[in-house]
């Protein structure tokens, strides 16, 4: 439900993508506002809000309709998502990898120090 005015509170919250701009993109799924012909009224209550609404409009995932009107570009937005999860896939794996290799450096280290 949305309140007066179809102002919406985007909590607080951050993730990788963050959670601001996933629960802007919440609003727009709830609302059907996926086309220029579904455009919902968003007005941020927060400077937060407005800075996410403002990336998300300068990256392409949300695109304006009529005046304080916009829209869910889902092809966008599922792009940004993908390619925020690949580049979490990559920090673990770099993460893993200076893990192992530091371990295998104790582990040598105190190979040496226990042998007779």
């Amino acid at each position: 439900m949305t309140p007066r005015g179809g102002m919406v509170r985007v909590s607080r919250g951050s993730t990788l993508f963050g959670a601001r701009r996933q629960r802007i993109a919440q609003y727009f799924m709830a609302h059907h506002a996926l086309s220029a012909a579904d455009a919902t009224l968003f007005r941020p209550l927060s400077d937060a809000d407005a800075r996410a609404l403002a990336a998300m409009r300068a990256s392409g995932m949300v695109r304006e309709g009529p005046r304080d009107h916009y829209y869910l570009d889902l092809a966008s937005y599922d792009a940004a998502r993908d390619h925020a999860s690949r580049q979490a896939v990559l920090i673990a794996l770099a993460v893993s990898v200076g893990v192992a290799i530091t371990l295998m450096f104790f582990y040598m280290d105190a190979a040496r120090t226990l042998k007779p």
